[in-house]
């Protein structure tokens, strides 16, 4: 959180106020970032898993993403709900965050079982989208929970 608080200070307060770090830590399975350069930046990957007290199903979730990528200063550019992903309910919201230094792009794959949320972050440079896209819709159709 402290190394993204230069690149967009609204953003990252708004973030900050919505996930403390242990928080976040707690919810980050995994996160990876591709050694080459893309652009100005680099191409990420990361996975954070929820336990929901009650079960949330994907329909619920796509109605609320929306306002939360609104509360997050995150442009939503595009949705897709109602997939099913190696048995999983699934969701695929396309996302632009305009920074200091450059826009990202980003493909946020929700998937949805029993309660559980896993969240797929896959990140880029907005002017290495088309080069990235297709490698991250491989990822993203290949995720399973078990």
């Amino acid at each position: 959180m402290n190394s993204l608080e230069g690149m967009n200070t609204e953003w990252t307060q708004n973030i900050a106020t919505m996930f403390s770090a242990k928080a976040m830590r707690d919810m980050t399975k995994f996160w990876a970032m591709d050694s080459e350069p893309a652009g100005i930046g680099y191409a990420t990957i990361n996975i954070t898993y929820q336990s929901q007290p009650f079960p949330l199903t994907i329909d619920v979730l796509c109605a609320l993403m929306p306002s939360m990528f609104e509360q997050m200063g995150i442009q939503l550019v595009d949705t897709e709900c109602g997939l099913i992903v190696n048995d999983l309910d699934a969701a695929r919201f396309l996302t632009s965050l305009p920074t200091d230094s450059m826009t990202l792009a980003q493909y946020q794959y929700a998937y949805v079982r029993e309660g559980n949320i896993w969240t797929l972050a896959l990140t880029v440079e907005e002017t290495e989208w088309s080069e990235y896209e297709p490698t991250f819709e491989a990822i993203a159709e290949s995720f399973r929970v078990d």
